[in-house]
């Protein structure tokens, strides 16, 4: 089993609290491919080829005055706070301390990720970190001059969400939140772009070999 591009993509039954809702969606599943099990043709064999590189994405940057005062206001006491604030002083403290951290690096306003392509005969395989959204995927496929490209997530680390432009301008959960969970400054909105044209270099290094 591939993850792909699933960032924007939920369960259909995933707010139920029953558990055997994951029964139904597994056995959903299974019956798909037991159907076409038997239609699978097998190949003689092909070559196998494959690529790295690594995407360099831009981040949005503090300076470190405004981050430290982030952390001072974090560190401010509150006076019998609820769990709910106690949890958000917390998320807000770590996000601090590890954008600190996160300037003290050569580059803290780009995020290296890395990004690899392996191509079967005309099956075209291309791995990159993120719970990436759809529109991305589907992009790359119609950029890919092999017939069967898929594009995978997940891959070989996980770095959080890649949303696309719109969503930094709604500020969503996967463009304003998520950052938090990493501890690391949020995506420019064009870091997206730059992802897929990294991984559309890899997939023609492979394509016109």
């Amino acid at each position: 089993f591939l993850q792909g591009a699933e960032g924007d993509i939920n369960p259909a039954r995933m707010r139920e609290e029953n558990p055997n809702s994951t029964t139904w969606t597994g056995e959903r599943l299974a019956d798909l491919i037991i159907g076409v099990i038997d239609e699978i043709e097998e190949s003689p064999g092909e070559e196998i080829r494959g690529a790295l590189a690594t995407a360099r994405l831009p981040l949005e940057v503090q300076s470190e005055a405004e981050v430290r005062a982030e952390l001072a206001d974090s560190l401010k006491p509150s006076e019998k706070p609820t769990a709910e604030e106690y949890r958000e002083v917390c998320k807000n403290r770590l996000w601090a301390c590890g954008k600190l951290e996160a300037l003290c690096q050569p580059e803290p306003d780009i995020l290296p990720a890395p990004i690899q392509a392996l191509r079967i005969g005309d099956l075209l395989q291309l791995g990159q970190p993120f719970e990436l959204f759809t529109c991305f995927a589907l992009a790359e496929r119609e950029r890919s001059s092999l017939p069967n490209t898929w594009v995978l997530g997940c891959a070989n680390d996980l770095l959080g969400y890649m949303p696309y432009r719109a969503n930094f301008e709604q500020h969503c959960y996967a463009a304003d939140i998520a950052p938090t969970i990493w501890r690391r400054f949020p995506f420019q909105p064009e870091a997206g772009d730059h992802l897929v044209n990294g991984l559309s270099e890899l997939a023609q290094s492979l394509a016109s070999e």
